[in-house]
């Protein structure tokens, strides 16, 4: 039998041509959901002016301003940790205009760098479709600084631990506690695939410990009383998904319950790694586990899935898996769009659409022959 042999260059230009039409019909769904702000020049420039969705903004004004901080940590009920929010006082000092074009850039940035640290950017065209995806999206539309913080200090501890970078995995670590349910399953993967290498693990809990303790010690002098005001705020949060459902059936002790769930589901997947390098495609796939036990705020909250959606891209037989993830979205966003019009949607609905990249993720779940092995440095920092 003959085979069919292409000419060169006919698979590119294939690729390219399938690429154009999905930026298309991704371009069509983004103009379809921002239809509203294209039309009404009042929301339109409030896109590019003030602070997106700035947690932090609330406490860093009285901060600077020498207002109580512990009043407007009550008033604002924000889910965060206050020393982490006190560490976005240099950010606050670019004010309007500037404050909102650099937290854009500065989200785009650390989002393609976590991309880049789980080794998601290389020769991996599927990276595409995960760039205009609907959590990217919505996070354009309005920044979210704290999560991208969060998930870029995940990614620099994955990347951390199979190089033996132990004072990057600890500093990495710190800045993903600024959201500490997506960020515990990781936690208590590195804490297993690092046992037995007690001095690493020692120096990373070093580097942890001074990068959050300053904060934690200026928070206590701003606010003696935060742990309890954050304990609150937790508490009495805007949930959607399954912490939604957890909090209403056994209240806070479901949030607990979740998250326990979630760390072992974690360390099960993990069970035959105890003791050896991180496999990026675990580590990407345990970051995505964290989604599930966290408040779901809005879409923008499954970016902690997108490393492990891009990464079975680099899989030959599932190279096709995010282009499809990523349009499946929109669909389901723009389905969803006459009734957010209508306001019969609200974003708790919309929200649960992060849970749709966390599934997609599956596979990775299951490891994958590899031809090189994993190369470690030998480095010790």
């Amino acid at each position: 039998m003959l085979r069919i042999v292409h000419p060169p260059g006919a698979r590119l230009r294939a690729s390219a041509l399938w690429a154009s039409l999905f930026g298309l019909f991704a371009l069509a769904a983004m103009v379809s959901r921002a239809w509203s702000p294209l039309h009404h020049p009042a929301l339109w420039a409030g896109m590019f002016s003030g602070p997106g969705d700035f947690p932090p903004k609330s406490v860093v004004e009285a901060v600077l301003h020498g207002q109580s901080v512990g009043a407007v940590y009550v008033a604002t009920g924000q889910p965060y940790p206050l020393p982490y929010l006190i560490a976005f006082v240099p950010v606050e000092l670019l004010r309007d205009p500037w404050l909102r074009p650099a937290a854009t850039i500065l989200s785009i940035g650390l989002l393609v760098l976590s991309m880049w640290l789980m080794g998601a950017l290389r020769r991996n065209p599927a990276i595409w479709p995960v760039l205009v995806s609907p959590p990217v999206f919505f996070d354009l539309l309005s920044p979210h600084l704290t999560t991208e913080v969060g998930l870029t200090g995940l990614c620099l501890a994955a990347w951390a631990q199979p190089r033996r970078r132990w004072i990057l995995l600890g500093v990495g670590m710190g800045i993903g506690l600024i959201r500490p349910p997506n960020a515990l399953p990781l936690l208590a993967v590195l804490v297993y695939t690092s046992w037995g290498e007690w001095r690493g693990l020692i120096k990373a809990a070093a580097a942890t410990f001074g990068l959050v303790l300053p904060l934690t010690a200026i928070a206590f002098w701003l606010d003696p009383n935060w742990v309890a005001t954050y304990e609150m705020n937790v508490a009495h949060a805007v949930y959607a998904g399954l912490p939604l459902i957890a909090i209403d059936t056994a209240g806070p002790a479901g949030l607990f319950l979740i998250q326990a769930a979630a760390v072992l589901a974690a360390l099960l997947l993990a069970h035959s790694s105890r003791g050896k390098p991180l496999d990026p495609d675990l580590g990407a796939f345990v970051i995505a586990l964290g989604v599930l036990p966290s408040k779901l705020s809005g879409v923008y909250s499954g970016l902690y899935a997108l490393p492990a959606v891009a990464r079975l891209g680099l899989r030959p037989l599932l190279w096709w898996t995010p282009w499809v993830v990523s349009a499946a979205a929109w669909v389901f966003e723009l389905s969803l769009f006459p009734g957010t019009q209508a306001s019969i949607v609200g974003p708790s609905w919309e929200s649960i659409l992060a849970y749709w990249f966390v599934f997609a993720a599956w596979p990775l779940a299951v490891a994958y022959p590899r031809t090189a092995t994993l190369k470690i440095g030998q480095a010790r920092v």
